[in-house]
């Protein structure tokens, strides 16, 4: 019976790591995305200078006006893929707040920088002793342990039982 509690605290903590790990890369993405949309609203305005540039020119004809529909046609698919990058950005976030527990919060509240930092250094360690600390690892151990017990159980019934039972008591002889 320890086994099964055991195990079951293991499958919980696994759970719970996977919760964690799931709102990691859900932070992750949102801070990707959040850096991409910058770039292409710092590209969009650039393509927008641009183009005004290439009006100008054709203006006073020193470009084609396959030059600005070049120009334009550009502009145009960096603002389509800034929106769609959009919209991955507020899925992702919505994403985000259902795994933290705050799905009643509007998507344009959240505070989510467009930052990525540094990740931390991860510490060297020896495979085996990386799978020991898996919480999947150590349950399926301690169900293992729990079958095995319960197997160890199942085969001592299999013999029959002797009880022993100490006891006094007083006996009249009949026909005195």
């Amino acid at each position: 019976l320890s086994a099964d509690v055991a195990a079951a605290r293991f499958e919980l903590e696994g759970t719970r790591a996977s919760l964690a790990a799931n709102t990691a890369l859900a932070l992750f993405d949102c801070r990707a995305l959040a850096l991409q949309i910058q770039d292409y609203q710092a590209l969009e305005s650039a393509q927008t200078e641009l183009l005004h540039i290439s009006t100008t020119r054709e203006a006073r004809g020193l470009a084609s006006r396959a030059d600005v529909a070049q120009v334009s046609s550009t502009r145009a698919q960096t603002v389509a893929k800034r929106q769609n990058l959009e919209a991955q950005y507020k899925a992702a976030v919505r994403a985000l707040l259902v795994l933290t527990g705050k799905s009643d919060t509007a998507i344009g509240d959240a505070e989510i920088t467009a930052v990525l930092p540094t990740p931390p250094m991860v510490q060297s360690a020896v495979p085996s002793s990386l799978l020991q600390r898996r919480p999947d690892i150590r349950e399926a151990d301690f169900r293992l342990r729990s079958t095995m017990a319960s197997a160890k159980s199942a085969r001592l019934d299999l013999f029959p039982r002797l009880s022993i039972q100490p006891g006094i008591g007083l006996a009249r002889p009949e026909g005195l």
